[in-house]
């Protein structure tokens, strides 16, 4: 939905979560993987996963932990996305 698109670029994408600690080649690889999404994948990715990342790494604790944080910011991304892109483990989801 374009709630969903535009919340991920105006409050994931311009946090300085995202800003301060991950490379611009790791911005392109997060924002390639939402886009290959589709509306309910965006959702649901962005409610368990998204929004999480913003609150477990705040902006006070980046400097000097940027590396560490790019790292597992990746990791997340790319651990959490084959659920998302696969139908099969969404269903159930909204029985």
């Amino acid at each position: 939905s374009r709630e969903n698109d535009t919340w991920f670029e105006n409050e994931f994408m311009s946090s300085p979560t995202i800003q301060l600690s991950c490379k611009p080649y790791v911005q392109e690889m997060i924002r390639s993987e939402f886009n290959s999404l589709s509306s309910l994948q965006k959702d649901m990715w962005i409610k368990d996963v998204l929004r999480d990342l913003l609150d477990r790494y705040p902006e006070d604790s980046i400097v000097g932990n940027e590396e560490r944080i790019e790292n597992n910011i990746y990791d997340t991304i790319t651990q959490s996305i084959q659920k998302y892109k696969s139908l099969y483990a969404m269903k159930g989801v909204y029985d």
